[in-house]
Order: structure tokens, then sequence, then C-alpha cells
């Protein structure tokens, strides 16, 4: 239901859930919005190829992983959407032993 359907009341809830951009994907979890950007995210690395999920090495430690939460603003300052971005913490990568190449969006 589009939102300018919603009891005024409902609206200004909504909007005040999306002010706060969640500081780990535990606080994410309890807005619906935000829930939702999230899988998108995966949908995307999904279809693009992304990753593929492999057993782990014994003795090897996985290479980290974050949730990154925005607001999406435009230029008068309003909330347009919220993004969320699946980042891997980097300081634990080594190259040539966790990748060989880098790719960057252009």
């Amino acid at each position: 239901m589009p939102i300018e359907h919603v009891d005024p009341i409902a609206q200004l809830a909504i909007y005040q859930s999306q002010l706060v951009e969640p500081k780990d994907y535990k606080m994410a979890l309890w807005e619906n919005s935000w829930v939702e950007v999230m899988q998108e995210e995966l949908l995307i690395f999904n279809k693009l190829n992304v990753w593929r999920l492999v057993k782990k090495l014994v003795n090897k430690k996985p290479i980290g992983t974050i949730c990154v939460f925005r607001n999406k603003k435009d230029d008068k300052g309003f909330i347009t959407r919220n993004k969320a971005r699946f980042v891997v913490q980097g300081f634990s990568q080594h190259e040539g032993l966790d990748y060989d190449e880098v790719y960057v969006l252009i």
C-alpha cells in the first residue's frame, strides 16, 4: 500500500523509524524498511554472482563482513530512501592469499 494511503499517524511513525540509521544488522532487523533494503542488496549479489557460499577451510578464519546503513536524502534534506551496503572488512585481507584482483565501481 502506498504511504499516502496510510493514516497520518502511521505515516509519522514510518518516517520517524526511517530517520535512525541502524548501527548494525541486529538493530536493522527491528524495522521492516531496513530488512527490505538488506534483502534487495542480497538479491542483487545473487543476481550478479558476486559471491558464493563455500565450506570453511580448516584452521582458516573467514573474512568478515559488515552492513552499512544510510538514509539517502534529496537536495532539500528529505529522506528519499534507505540504503544498505554489505562490505568486506578489508583490514583482514591479504593480497594473494584472500584475493587476486580488485574491482572498483566507477
